[in-house]
């Protein structure tokens, strides 16, 4: 499979039209990854063709579609490129021929041979007279979600029509290890062509660049963007043009709610839940996130979880194990809802705690998920807050230690937590530790506290009785 970019794939696209009408037919497979600009770069040349007179069938295959005999061939047929007469003719043919159709649970075509070759026959001879007068192009996006008997009767029509003058472009998704289907199996004996998208190299971001924002940027403005471009988003035209769209001057600084951060989520949710949840683990757990990880809190297998992420990778979402912008690491955070969120970071912290993490890095998730099961936790929280103290955090360390506080039943432990909480208190305001001093002011006169807890509560004794 050859590889091309965006550019040199719509001009190899407009190239086969030219000359469909001396050389003959074409298909043309473009494939593309997740946000390639593979629906893109086809839309685009289906609506060129259609700009210069050439008869344009188009249709999309979709996932909650490929159940329904024909219903991809229908959409070809009402895009409107054909004469009313015909197409009327067509439609009709067509209803009268579904109701012998099924769909066996293997996904094939059942049906009569006789009758979907009729029905093939006379769209093929509708499609022959109108190749006659001007070039035909039959485009089908996402071609792989297409239901079998519409993906049976595209290769009879290439099969029939490769020698006149009508140009065939499918597109699919470039996904690891894909299961070969029947009509991949078939395909693959037919004469055509395969173009994957590739990212956008320097230089064609710098173009894009110039186009966006004009020939006054200048050459050294218009390097530097091109690299902050393929910085943020690879090369992917899609993320590059959102990118641009969103700031028309100066660094693009993508904000998490902004076009850049919509063409992250929009793809991710199109492309199905399993890369939408591992986008969301690799957001959830930031800088702990690799493989491993991310396998055991998904409990997936972590080879398939490799394959997801290469999928992001090369989509230039990214790199290795980080998002390549914060604005989508954000934008992601946001597809998961309150407790979706809680329950994603308290499995972080068990698998963390389990592979024995820093308590940091536990503590952070166990702070987000608001709840905290098991003295490990408790443990973890305890010497956060410790070290959050001595960078001068006391804050976030009150945080932790209210949090290990509600999950412990051990009267010893919440009272050395209490002590602590009282020290960190002290630290932020003085005044806001006074409930906590009357918590543990029996606890001192009992002899129950520590010395270093002790001279915590002693001191806060001494400022409350100042003048």
């Amino acid at each position: 499979m050859r590889r091309a970019t965006y550019p040199e794939t719509l001009s190899e696209l407009q190239e086969a039209l030219d000359g469909a009408s001396r050389r003959g037919g074409e298909l043309i497979v473009v494939a593309g990854g997740l946000a390639s600009g593979k629906t893109a770069v086809i839309t685009r040349f289906l609506q060129a063709a259609a700009d210069t007179g050439a008869v344009t069938l188009t249709a999309t295959g979709y996932r909650e579609d490929s159940s329904v005999p024909l219903v991809l061939m229908e959409q070809l047929i009402r895009s409107g490129a054909l004469p009313p007469e015909v197409e009327s003719r067509i439609r009709t043919s067509l209803h009268a021929v579904r109701p012998s159709l099924d769909l066996e649970e293997t996904g094939l075509c059942r049906t009569s041979d006789a009758a979907l070759a009729d029905f093939g026959h006379e769209l093929c001879d509708a499609l022959r007279t109108a190749s006659r007068v001007r070039p035909v192009v039959v485009g089908v996006d996402d071609v792989h979600f297409a239901d079998p008997c519409s993906q049976r009767l595209l290769l009879y029509l290439w099969r029939r029509l490769c020698s006149a003058p009508v140009v065939f472009v499918l597109g699919e998704w470039v996904w690891p290890h894909p299961a070969t289907t029947t009509f991949d199996a078939h395909l693959r004996r037919l004469k055509h062509r395969r173009v994957r998208l590739s990212p956008l190299s320097t230089d064609e971001l710098r173009e894009l660049a110039v186009r966006s924002r004009g020939e006054a940027l200048g050459e050294i403005a218009a390097r530097r963007l091109a690299g902050r471009l393929e910085e943020l988003t690879g090369g992917n035209p899609l993320l590059a043009t959102a990118l641009l769209s969103e700031q028309r001057t100066g660094d693009p600084s993508p904000a998490p709610d902004g076009p850049f951060a919509q063409a992250i989520l929009t793809g991710l949710v199109r492309w199905g839940d399993e890369l939408l949840e591992v986008a969301q683990a690799v957001a959830v757990l930031g800088d702990q996130a690799e493989v491993k990880t991310i396998a055991r809190v998904l409990d997936r297998d972590p080879a398939r979880v490799g394959d997801v992420l290469g999928v992001l990778q090369d989509a230039g979402f990214l790199t290795g194990c980080v998002f390549r912008a914060e604005a989508a690491r954000r934008a992601v955070l946001t597809s998961l809802t309150s407790i979706q969120r809680a329950a994603l970071n308290e499995r972080a912290a068990s698998v963390l705690l389990l592979a024995g993490s820093p308590a940091t890095a536990v503590s952070g998730h166990l702070v987000e998920a608001g709840t905290v099961s098991g003295d490990d936790g408790v443990a973890a929280l305890r010497i956060t807050a410790e070290q959050l103290v001595a960078r001068g955090h006391p804050e976030d360390a009150l945080r932790c230690l209210e949090l290990a506080r509600e999950a412990t039943e051990d009267d010893e432990i919440r009272s050395a937590i209490e002590a602590a909480a009282l020290r960190s208190a002290w630290r932020v305001r003085p005044s806001a530790a006074d409930w906590r001093h009357a918590y543990l002011q029996p606890l001192l006169h009992d002899g129950r506290l520590s010395f270093a807890d002790a001279i915590g509560v002693l001191r806060h004794t001494t400022w409350q009785a100042r003048p």
